[in-house]
């Protein structure tokens, strides 16, 4: 597909008479091969764009998802499945970004997707976005995880509910640690701030870490519960 920054520029033009032509052509291209791609393009950081540009782009990807990714009925307009492939190839790197802006509008993508495709069509999702919370972009993938796990807690069909509670018991030890060593680091932080001895901040965070050990095992064990019983009565 041709450059589309143009066209986005257009789409910010306050004159009425370049402003509707272009929203016509995004919305004559919406579903067209490639588009979603040019719009990653030209939201990344080196695009040329401002960030107003890389904003809206990433807006317009936001809406195209929205109204394209999931068919409805009989729609004409359904995305392929190599700009879907594409996509969530990359829209977790836009958790890189260092607009804020972008990455509140690429979060709601994020969501958008993982409640339409996990675990079917992305079932490496957590594979792919966990580690990143190891990474200088920790908290933007936290974020990105919180709006994943919250969309996915809305599905109703009893297989996915099923899947995400057992995918949930099994990341519990891990979200448990990295809960943790945010908290541990957060304490020495404020115990650095205040001058208080790091024996402190330490006792403060061992006694935070044996409630949340307690609170994974009782989650975990009425999680072990629920599964047996489920399986009684599926049998």
């Amino acid at each position: 597909m041709t450059d589309i920054r143009p066209l986005l520029a257009a789409l910010q033009s306050p004159d009425a008479a370049v402003r509707q032509p272009a929203e016509q052509r995004v919305a004559s291209l919406e579903a067209a091969p490639g588009f979603l791609a040019a719009l990653q393009a030209a939201a990344a950081p080196g695009s040329g764009l401002d960030e107003a540009g890389r904003v809206l782009a990433t807006i317009v990807c936001k809406n195209v998802v929205t109204r394209h990714w999931v068919r409805r009925g009989h729609a004409q307009h359904a995305l392929h499945e190599t700009d879907k492939q594409q996509l969530r190839a990359s829209v977790l790197r836009r958790l890189h970004d260092p607009s804020r802006l972008v990455i509140a509008q690429g979060l709601q993508v994020v969501r958008k997707i993982a409640r339409a495709d996990f675990p079917v069509a992305w079932p490496r999702l957590f594979d792919e976005l966990v580690p990143q919370l190891q990474q200088p972009q920790a908290p933007n993938a936290a974020r990105a995880l919180n709006k994943v796990l919250k969309a996915l807690a809305t599905k109703r069909l009893q297989a996915d509910r099923k899947f995400f509670r057992a995918k949930a018991v099994e990341m519990l030890p891990f979200f448990s640690g990295f809960w943790y060593e945010r908290q541990r680091a957060l304490l020495g932080m404020l115990a650095a701030q205040n001058g208080l001895g790091w024996a402190a901040a330490t006792a403060a965070a061992t006694a935070a870490a044996t409630a949340a050990s307690s609170s994974d095992n009782r989650s975990s064990s009425a999680g072990g519960s629920a599964g047996c019983g489920g399986s009684g009565s599926g049998g």
